[in-house]
């Protein structure tokens, strides 16, 4: 796998299953909800999130030998995403739980990058989660050119 853009022509980064983020509880009278995403933000250690702000400002990702174009998803699309978060969340079974990650980064393999399922299927986990997950972080959070850009937009608290 490598990740193509005009001014970077490769991204390394890491994997670590045990950094999913649980769903956290919002208290205090002036708190807002957090969707399933910012969540997960919030859960990133700071080489994390450079990774992904680095795979973020990439528009092409090669899985394969095959180079996907990153696109823009409608807002159908990533409410759709959030709903699908939102049941992985809430899911007491495993199995089930299982069952809607897994259609979460299917359906961002799909709007993202225009792969079909079976494509999807084909490619390594470790590969395509960081990218994926990159892809709906430059959809919430745009590009900053790095974490303190991000912290002082407002992004990180």
């Amino acid at each position: 796998m490598s990740a193509t853009n005009p001014k970077k022509t490769e991204a390394n980064y890491d994997y670590n299953p045990d950094d999913e983020a649980p769903v956290q509880q919002v208290t205090g009278k002036d708190a807002q909800p957090k969707t399933q995403w910012e969540t997960y933000l919030d859960s990133l250690d700071q080489s994390r999130l450079s990774q992904t702000i680095e795979l973020a400002k990439l528009d092409k990702y090669t899985f394969n030998g095959k180079t996907y174009d990153r696109k823009k998803i409608k807002n159908k699309q990533f409410f759709e995403l959030e709903r699908l978060r939102a049941k992985f969340a809430k899911e007491k079974d495993q199995e089930a739980a299982t069952e809607h990650l897994i259609n979460v980064y299917v359906k961002c393999a799909e709007y993202y990058l225009g792969m079909s399922a079976e494509e999807y299927d084909e490619l390594d986990w470790e590969d395509t989660k960081p990218i994926l997950d990159a892809c709906n972080f430059r959809s919430v959070r745009g590009l900053p050119s790095s974490p303190k850009d991000l912290k002082e937009s407002g992004g990180i608290t």
